[in-house]
């Protein structure tokens, strides 16, 4: 976050940032206009809470062996 926040201040470039994120220079831009949009809020991911789509329902089939 404070490699973010430099860029942001304009105290570190973004090729220096993603050097020491081992990031790409686009990835590093990219977490800059997240940040400066939605604070240290909008680093985080945002679909780590959400189920994926294909996920099976705990239902019970009720047995019908004779």
């Amino acid at each position: 976050m404070k490699v973010v926040q430099a860029v942001c201040e304009r105290r570190l470039k973004p090729g220096q940032a993603a050097d020491r994120l081992a990031l790409s220079v686009r990835q590093d831009e990219r977490l800059v206009l997240r940040y400066e949009a939605a604070g240290v809020a909008g680093l985080v991911s945002g679909g780590c809470a959400a189920q994926p789509k294909n996920i099976r329902k705990n239902t019970i089939k009720p047995d019908i062996s004779i």
